[in-house]
């Protein structure tokens, strides 16, 4: 409740001006006719006074603004009892209207309580008057400063200048100093202008003939601008001139922005970017020489053309739509995207979409930069594919492959790993030429891949190394008749450059998670089991067990021991004796290597000579036997009988590896101990005549000019045929027991070793 006087409130009452009252608390207890005619507001609507505040001022920092500054008007109304500067706000009517107002406290005091008024001064349309009368100022500001038009203004009595504060200020003289004396402004004036200015002014004066002329004004560090200046002479009615006032545009700075612009245009016409530039509608103004060359499209077919790098406000394209928040929320966007080409193709570019706004912050264009990435990204794609592919045969490289069975391992998903090792592609590769041992590995990645399913990951490892993952194999079975499809294909002759090859396929297998949840082991693992592949007879494939494990450890230990056997002299030659049926005399031997381990005992062959082969060490063990059957034979021959003859085995490594022994060949030894080439003979399998590779010819052919003689060895369980021997020089057929087991008994055995021996004898 509110204790106003009666002459007070009849005063208020009655008031035009919107009055209210403040109780000793916060809240309103008053308000007259005039507040809620004017505002809209209820007593009760504003008896709380934060309500009222609320009400009356929605921003919240312009509403903590007003409370400070109110208080501070109250305290210093209470304390000095003096009215205080008012106070100006925005008040926000009942409907929505703000009105700017004027806040005038006055204290009310009946004896016994202090309250305080408020009267409510409606400015609003004085401040909108104000502001216009700002605006129009300030557009007649902006219109001269952008037309770089600055203005003067001659007192001819008091011969003062005055200058406008933006010339004083693009001369470097202080701004806060407009006027000037006569002499001041001649002294800025460049000498070889002053006379021309006099004259000019004469005759205007005089005369009153236009005064428009261009000179130069010093600027304050010592360099000349030089202004065009029109001016006019204002007059009293004694027709004496009074003013001379005028305007003065600098000249300099419109010639720099001329060639600024110049400039622009160079580097538009001229950039290496494509530039486009279009309306807030995304229409084409222009573009350049660059745009043209990238897209392939000429200026006049897309000026007045929508912009197809411009995106309208509900594009379909997901990424379309990202382009276009980012150009609403920042104003721009960089990225790269593609593009059509005027002649189809696409073309990967990349763009910066940057937009020009007037002063209500509204688009007026929209200017796009791009360049052609089309090479950079496919150099890119380039260098991933050969990061993650075989340049070969295009399939998965190690690296990826291994990343690829790590996330398989990660994700815990069951699959069948496969080692694929193709058998004596060496020979080929060094027989036959790299090109064609390329074709080769080309056409075994084809038929892998024909062999497995879609959903199965196939790599190269290196060399003729394969790996396959068998994805979501259910049963052991499903792999077995994978892998019997690729040894079948596998196996399959090779026509390459006009010329055939075969090789085989050795499998090993690895199945995670039983044998190992462990990438590393499982590579061993599926290593070790095809190796036992190779050792059972190659051309197969064998499933990792723990037992392999251990053969692969004893394996390794055997490779190592294998490599000082030759040092600690562990080996031994054997020779088995060949008698003559006829004769029943022994003129020939075998010989055969034995390998006395000094922990355990005597190793055989079948143990030792593959991993010998695997590891190259066959060369050096084949040179060494060669060396003691030679000796040996020398001795015999001169013992035993004049022509004995030894027979020593040849690797098929040997033939293609390294021929020579460390100081000499084979021929230079039988030289040097002077042992004739018959002293030896040299037994080779079916297998090495096979492809009839040149090498093979060569190296036979050279043992028969040596006087070497030849042996074929297990002939009838390869591949070749009687048709073979033909080709090679081969001296001895030394036909298979399983023929020859069984001849008493069995016609066909006995048939098939007639025929072989006379065939081989006519055709010798």
């Amino acid at each position: 409740m509110t204790s106003l006087r009666p002459w007070q409130y009849d005063l208020m009452e009655q008031s035009p001006q919107p009055c209210a009252v403040r109780g000793e608390g916060d809240d309103i207890v008053y308000i007259n006719p005039a507040f809620t005619l004017v505002f809209g507001y209820t007593l009760d609507e504003v008896r709380n006074i934060n309500t009222w505040y609320r009400c009356a001022y929605p921003d919240e920092s312009y509403r903590r603004s007003v409370l400070q500054d109110w208080e501070q008007q109250l305290r210093q109304l209470e304390q000095t009892n003096s009215h205080p500067v008012h106070l100006e706000v925005t008040i926000q009517c009942k409907n929505g209207e703000k009105k700017r107002v004027e806040l005038y406290p006055f204290k009310l005091n009946d004896g016994q309580h202090c309250q305080y008024g408020i009267n409510f001064i409606d400015v609003t349309r004085a401040r909108k008057a104000e502001d216009a009368v700002k605006k129009s100022e300030e557009r007649h500001r902006l219109a001269m400063k952008s037309s770089g038009t600055r203005i003067w203004d001659w007192d001819v009595k008091q011969q003062k200048f005055y200058f406008s504060p933006d010339l004083v200020e693009e001369l470097g003289y202080d701004g806060q100093r407009l006027e000037y004396n006569v002499d001041d402004f001649y002294n800025i004036v460049h000498p070889d202008d002053l006379k021309a200015i006099e004259k000019a002014i004469r005759q205007h004066f005089k005369y009153n003939t236009p005064y428009h002329l261009n000179y130069r004004l010093r600027h304050k560090d010592g360099h000349y601008f030089l202004y065009e200046n029109i001016g006019q002479a204002i007059r009293n009615q004694d027709n004496l001139v009074q003013r001379f006032i005028g305007s003065s545009k600098n000249l300099s700075t419109q010639k720099a922005l001329n060639e600024q612009a110049q400039f622009g245009r160079l580097v538009f016409d001229n950039s290496g970017e494509g530039i486009l530039i279009a309306d807030a509608h995304r229409v084409i103004k222009a573009v350049n020489s660059a745009y043209c060359y990238i897209s392939g499209y000429e200026q006049h077919e897309v000026i007045g053309l929508e912009s197809d790098f411009l995106l309208k406000e509900n594009p379909l394209d997901e990424k379309q739509r990202d382009i276009f928040k980012s150009i609403q929320r920042n104003g721009y966007w960089r990225g790269e995207t593609w593009y059509k080409h005027k002649e189809g193709h696409a073309i990967a570019i990349e763009m910066m979409i940057n937009t020009q706004k007037n002063s209500n912050n509204e688009i007026e264009n929209y200017i796009v930069l791009f360049s052609d990435i089309t090479d950079k990204k496919q150099t890119q794609e380039l260098i991933w594919q050969q990061a993650h592919y075989d340049n070969l045969t295009q399939l998965l490289n190690r690296h990826s492959f291994t990343q690829y069975t790590q996330n398989l391992i990660q994700k815990a998903l069951p699959f069948a790993l496969l080692f694929i090792d193709l058998d004596n592609f060496k020979q080929v590769n060094d027989t036959q030429g790299h090109n064609v041992g390329d074709a080769l590995l080309i056409e075994a990645a084809k038929r892998i891949k024909q062999c497995v399913r879609e959903s199965d990951i196939v790599a190269r490892f290196g060399g003729d190394e394969f790996t396959v993952l068998l994805l979501g194999i259910k049963n052991v079975l499903s792999t077995k008749r994978i892998c019997s499809d690729i040894t079948k294909r596998l196996s399959e002759p090779f026509t390459l450059d006009k010329e055939k090859a075969y090789v085989s396929a050795s499998i090993g297998i690895a199945q995670f998670p039983w044998d190992s949840d462990n990438l590393e082991d499982l590579y061993k693992y599926a290593d070790q089991a095809m190796y036992e592949a190779k050792h059972l007879g190659r051309n197969r494939f064998s499933f990792f067990t723990h037992e392999l494990q251990q053969k692969a450890s004893e394996r390794q230990r055997i490779s190592l021991d294998l490599r000082q056997a030759l040092e600690r002299n562990e080996f031994q030659v054997y020779y088995q004796p060949i008698v003559d049926l006829k004769s029943h005399q022994v003129h020939k031997a075998e010989a055969l290597i034995r390998w006395h381990h000094p922990r355990d005992g005597i190793i055989s062959p079948a143990d030792f000579i593959p991993i010998a082969e695997e590891s190259g060490l066959i060369i050096e063990i084949g040179n060494w036997i060669f060396k003691q059957a030679a000796m040996q034979t020398k001795l015999w021959r001169k013992t035993l009988y004049p022509d004995f003859q030894i027979s020593i085995n040849k690797s098929p490594v040997q033939f293609y590896g390294n021929q020579e022994d460390i100081h000499q060949s084979w021929s230079q030894f039988l030289q040097i101990i002077n042992l004739p080439g018959d002293g030896i003979s040299v037994e080779i399998t079916e297998g090495l005549l096979l492809d009839s590779i040149p090498i093979v010819k060569e190296k036979l052919s050279d043992f028969s000019q040596s006087g070497i003689q030849v042996s074929l060895d297990d002939f009838g369980t390869g591949y070749s045929a009687l048709s073979y021997l033909k080709k090679f020089n081969i001296d001895y057929i030394k036909i298979d027991m399983s023929f020859v087991r069984n001849i008493v008994n069995d016609k066909y055995d006995l048939i098939l070793c007639e025929t072989i021996i006379a065939w081989h004898i006519n055709s010798v």
